[in-house]
């Protein structure tokens, strides 16, 4: 321990995409705990593409602890510059954020990979034959530009493509009803499954954020599942090259039980309200526990 708070720690927060406001609230949590708990840590706002471009805004750190969400933070942009001047940083390489980063990409690998994720649709599938479809960004988080359609109003499904390509490219696929799970991931160790009930059709941005209604209770599933739950969600990580530390989501389907992949999280939000501590403490860690947790799975 004590070599690690000799290690000069850049908490890198803020950037330019969408998820900014929420990013900087997880650098300052980082920062603040870090701070408090004996380490040489510093936040670093990014504020524009330039100063996340320059090598000069990590000079001198020993470990960048990424806590850019998005665009900049999550794509392999951070992790290729990090990786070029030799600098430490937490999470995966820039190779797996950009797998990870991008909903198409990740799919398919996972689907190579024998795992199962929501079947792709095209605008004009009748949804009545399925759940309803999901119209997405296929590059942003925090479901900004997510909608779910559960019926064949095509208007709603324009308006709804029109909403998704604000951000860019847009996946189309089918709308998966059941439990909605996430597992965290630090190192090779899962993390207890959390289940989430939100108060809205789905885990929307204020349902993330804002925090009113929604439940997060332990998935208290079987044994034999949790042992299978924390199989696939390790499976897909790996299949996606990702390292360090993380967040699966998945649903459980309420047809057949099938476990869905949904997202792989790489730089997962570290709010109060959000999930990475809120898993870890059901493992027993305090938040300062899980960044020594993060840390320790960076720097080996």
């Amino acid at each position: 321990m004590d070599a690690l708070k000799k290690l000069k720690i850049g908490v890198v927060a803020g950037g330019i995409s969408s998820e900014r406001d929420i990013s900087l609230k997880s650098g300052s949590a980082v920062h603040e705990s870090l701070i408090k708990n004996g380490f040489s840590a510093q936040l670093i706002n990014i504020k524009s593409q330039e100063q996340l471009k320059s090598i000069e805004t990590y000079k001198g750190l020993d470990l960048v602890f990424i806590m850019i969400h998005g665009k900049g933070g999550e794509d392999g942009e951070i992790q290729s510059l990090l990786e070029a001047a030799n600098i430490k940083y937490t999470g995966s390489d820039s190779a797996s954020s950009l797998n990870a980063f991008d909903k198409s990409e990740s799919k398919e690998i996972l689907k190579q990979n024998g795992l199962d994720v929501p079947l792709r649709m095209m605008l004009h599938h009748t949804p009545i034959k399925h759940n309803g479809m999901v119209i997405k960004p296929v590059r942003e988080g925090s479901s900004f530009g997510v909608s779910i359609i559960k019926n064949s109003d095509d208007e709603k499904k324009r308006n709804a493509l029109v909403k998704a390509q604000r951000y860019g490219d847009v996946l189309i696929e089918e709308f998966i009803e059941g439990k909605e799970l996430t597992v965290a991931i630090v190192g090779e160790s899962t993390y207890p499954a959390i289940e989430i009930i939100p108060p809205n059709e789905f885990y929307d941005f204020s349902a993330k954020y804002d925090g009113i209604g929604t439940k997060y209770i332990p998935a208290n599933l079987p044994s034999a599942e949790t042992k299978k739950l924390s199989e696939v969600c390790l499976k897909a990580f790996k299949s996606l090259g990702c390292s360090g530390w993380g967040r699966v989501d998945l649903i459980k389907s309420k047809d057949d039980g099938i476990l869905y992949i949904l997202e792989v999280n790489t730089v997962p939000g570290m709010t109060e309200t959000s999930l990475v501590p809120k898993a870890a403490k059901l493992d027993g860690l305090s938040f300062n526990d899980l960044l020594v947790e993060i840390i320790k799975a960076s720097i080996d």
